[in-house]
């Protein structure tokens, strides 16, 4: 959830590293020797001509004194002496970047999270996308005693590779998704369907378009799972393809962009 949007996560800051990085702007106040009454006072009881960056805090020495020094090494272990040294203009988000790297980025956020996407099928899809919604097989491995068969299909264990697009029905919807929108794809698995989407060779406005309805597929699939679940309603796949498509058409019209050609433009009009 910490990591970047980029690298698969939600974007959320850690607490205690930002709290780390903001300290950081004394850390490099006293390395760029900033003239302010506190460093004067620093300089005269703490520093006293040493070398910043070599400095060690006196066991005798105040608490938070220890723990900046302390802060300090551990800037100048994790970004390098020479970084440190280099370094004119202390930002929080640069100090912050060193503490917490980004990891190697994902094939899938931009189809996750994209512009025309409904917000809570980009939640579903980057849950589904990697193997985190709790689908039978995930429960029975929690300790849960239930019935692991598939709740539209019936004849085959539920599992995540299941569910997205295994089973007859998901695979009959995808099928019509694929349709509506003359989708010439074979791929048939959420990582084969968003690298697809990010590697072809189309517009902008149809890649989003694209994976808006992919959002919206594997939403609808979780959300008449669950249903089938609690209440017993038996998903039909016709009825399925209709009221996404509607569903679709009527978020993309909603935050139409301000840049979409008439040829872009034409083509959405005749779906």
């Amino acid at each position: 959830m910490c990591q970047s949007i980029n690298a698969g996560g939600l974007g959320f800051r850690k607490i205690h590293e930002w709290n780390q990085a903001a300290m950081g702007k004394y850390i490099w106040a006293i390395a760029q020797k900033h003239d302010s009454l506190w460093l004067k006072w620093i300089n005269s009881v703490y520093l006293k001509e040493h070398e910043w960056w070599s400095y060690k805090a006196p066991p005798q020495s105040s608490w938070y004194w220890r723990r900046l020094v302390n802060l300090k090494d551990h800037f100048r272990d994790i970004a390098g002496h020479q970084n440190c040294t280099q370094q004119q203009n202390y930002q929080v988000k640069t100090g912050y970047s060193f503490l917490c790297p980004d990891q190697d980025k994902v094939q899938w956020s931009q189809q996750v999270w994209g512009r025309l996407n409904t917000p809570k099928h980009s939640f579903i899809l980057w849950l589904a996308i990697q193997g985190r919604l709790r689908t039978k097989d995930t429960l029975r491995r929690m300790g849960m005693n239930i019935d692991e068969h598939c709740e539209f299909c019936s004849t085959q264990n539920e599992s995540a590779d299941h569910l997205f697009f295994q089973c007859r029905l998901s695979a009959a919807c995808l099928q019509g998704i694929k349709q509506w929108l003359s989708w010439k794809v074979s791929a048939d698995t959420l990582s084969t369907l968003t690298r697809w989407i990010g590697r072809s060779k189309i517009s902008k406005f149809r890649k989003n378009l694209l994976a808006a309805a992919l959002a919206c597929l594997v939403y609808t699939l979780w959300k008449n799972r669950n249903l089938s679940v609690w209440e017993k309603k038996k998903p039909n796949a016709e009825k399925m393809i209709i009221g996404m498509r509607s569903e679709v058409l009527q978020r993309v019209a909603a935050v139409w962009p301000k840049t979409v050609t008439v040829e872009d433009a034409n083509w959405f009009h005749g779906l």
